[in-house]
């Protein structure tokens, strides 16, 4: 085993660094807002994905906790 899944405790896409892909930003806006954390956590690995590179679009802090937001309220398109 690597030292970084040791670490991190397995080799997950969705981990925030140490291999994973999903942006800093949303990851941290995402564990902010746990009505969105849990919606996330409840998508299909596509849905992730495209969440995912939506979440890329976004450029600035505002945008980035709008968008978060509107995960936990079912209103991402």
């Amino acid at each position: 085993m690597k030292d970084r899944e040791k670490l991190s405790g397995q080799n997950n896409k969705w981990n925030i660094g140490l291999g994973g892909s999903m942006p800093i930003g949303f990851g941290l806006s995402l564990a902010a807002n746990e009505k969105s954390m849990e919606a996330f956590a409840a998508m299909s690995d596509a849905e992730k994905e495209q969440v995912e590179e939506k979440s890329r679009q976004m450029h600035s802090k505002k945008e980035m906790q709008q968008f978060v937001n509107s995960l936990g309220e079912n209103k991402v398109q």
